[in-house]
């Protein structure tokens, strides 16, 4: 057997989040299942405060990273209004103002975030922290994380000092959506974010993606930036199962004995996750009788450009919609535990993880078949039935078979139970097998611990 691969994970956005989107469950899953290798040293770390150094996990922080405290997350602070604010609010067409607010909202997160990292920082770092300095030639440095989130970090000469070790870059890209569809993302994000893949491109040894839809756009970007010899290896992405429950539904102030049937969609709520679409079919099958007794279960945060499906989801409760914006961990597996059918509408995908959350825990799934969507549905016929994007009769017609024609579910069912669904393990499998294969390009990986100075 090989000696282990020492493999340095990012994971300070995770850490700092005050939610668990889709890229928080991926780094949790795939640090879990390389830390459970043994032919793995996964060295977790985190941004030190105000430097380009980054630093080993310290006190209760690596139970955190595997298991996020339950609970609602803490509100953000508010800021008293002011005159002078109120009366340009009434003066300014609603429109723009709302395309303010969109910019101004994520960009006063990101603030706060980088406050409260600092201050947790500040009192966590004590005589046990480890700064991590040098580090063994072949050391891979997985970036996994949102690490865009990072601005003030120069990437480029960090990239650059490890690589004089020997260090190998490997960025782990989950979509190129805001490059390749701008008008969906604030500006702020869109800069942030070209310019971090733009430096990891020009320093990456290995490129691993989620699919191969992303590892097609990848190539088509890494070509037009002159990088084309750069490897780019998509891997499967997995889900830990989560069995179907006897408790009862999903707890909530719209829970009544009348609801007998829960559909359920998650993600962030912004335009490319294509919420209005499905709240124009979900109006039809509750105008048309289908999902009298039903419940659309809306998990996700509010995010940017999506005023209006925020304010149907506030004022869902008297069309059998409950949104549950805070929802943690436990609680989303709990939804995926109760579900009856899962919808995944998006316009496009990188990867689609809902898809195999919902396969892992045996419920059914309706999903658009944009991106990396239709190779999932077509690695699980009838149990994945796809549908165009923006097509609302469509969507009208696949949750209603699924909510009164009993034969075509009992189908579905069977299918879920015969789909082989990939785990966490299947994905630390392949990445492993792909920073293995990829040892050519700069030599055979030396492996061992990191060297690492003590900050005492």
């Amino acid at each position: 057997m090989s000696d282990p691969i020492v493999v340095i994970v990012d994971v300070t956005d995770t850490m700092s989040s005050p939610w668990s989107a889709g890229i928080q469950r991926v780094v949790r899953g795939v640090t879990a299942a390389l830390a459970a290798r043994s032919d793995v040293e996964l060295v977790p770390v985190v941004r030190v405060e105000g430097s380009q150094r980054v630093r080993t996990l310290v006190g209760d922080e690596p139970a955190r990273l595997a298991h996020p405290p339950a609970g609602e997350p803490a509100a953000m602070p508010t800021v008293a209004p002011r005159p002078w604010l109120e009366a340009l609010d009434r003066s300014v067409p609603a429109g723009a103002m709302r395309a303010a607010r969109a910019v101004v909202r994520p960009l006063r997160a990101l603030q706060y975030r980088a406050r409260d990292e600092r201050r947790r920082l500040s009192a966590e770092r004590r005589h046990h922290e480890v700064i991590l300095g040098r580090v063994a030639p072949g050391t891979v440095v997985l970036e996994l994380d949102a690490v865009w989130n990072q601005v003030g970090v120069d990437r480029r000469r960090w990239y650059r000092d490890l690589q004089r070790q020997g260090a190998r870059i490997v960025p782990f890209v989950h979509d190129l959506l805001p490059i390749e569809h701008p008008d969906w993302f604030v500006p702020s994000l869109v800069a942030v974010f070209t310019d971090t893949l733009d430096t990891q491109l020009a320093a990456a040894d290995l490129v691993v993606t989620n699919s191969s839809a992303t590892a097609d756009s990848v190539r088509r970007l890494a070509a037009s930036l002159d990088r084309s010899e750069v490897p780019v290896v998509p891997v499967v992405l997995g889900a830990d199962r989560a069995d179907r429950a006897d408790a009862s539904r999903v707890p909530g102030p719209a829970d009544t004995a009348e609801v007998a049937r829960v559909v359920l969609v998650v993600g962030t709520i912004e335009p490319r996750k294509n919420h209005r679409t499905l709240l124009q079919a979900w109006d039809r099958l509750r105008a048309d009788g289908t999902a009298t007794d039903a419940e659309l279960v809306v998990v996700g945060r509010p995010g940017w450009r999506a005023d209006d499906v925020v304010e149907q989801l506030e004022a869902g409760a008297d069309h059998g919609i409950r949104w549950l914006s805070g929802a943690d961990d436990e609680e989303l597996v709990r939804c995926y535990q109760q579900a009856d059918l899962v919808v995944v509408p998006s316009l496009t995908e990188g990867y689609g993880l809902p898809v195999v959350e919902a396969l892992r825990a045996g419920v059914p799934v309706v999903s658009s078949s944009g991106g990396a969507l239709a190779a999932l549905g077509e690695r699980a016929p009838v149990a994945v039935e796809l549908v165009e994007p923006t097509d609302v009769d469509g969507w009208v017609d696949a949750i209603r078979r699924h909510l009164v024609d009993p034969a075509h579910r009992v189908r579905a069912l069977a299918a879920v139970a015969d789909a082989d669904v990939p785990t966490w393990s299947d994905t630390a499998e392949e990445l492993v097998a792909a920073l293995r294969a990829s040892t050519a390009i700069r030599g055979e990986i030396p492996t061992g611990g990191a060297n690492q100075e003590s900050s005492s």
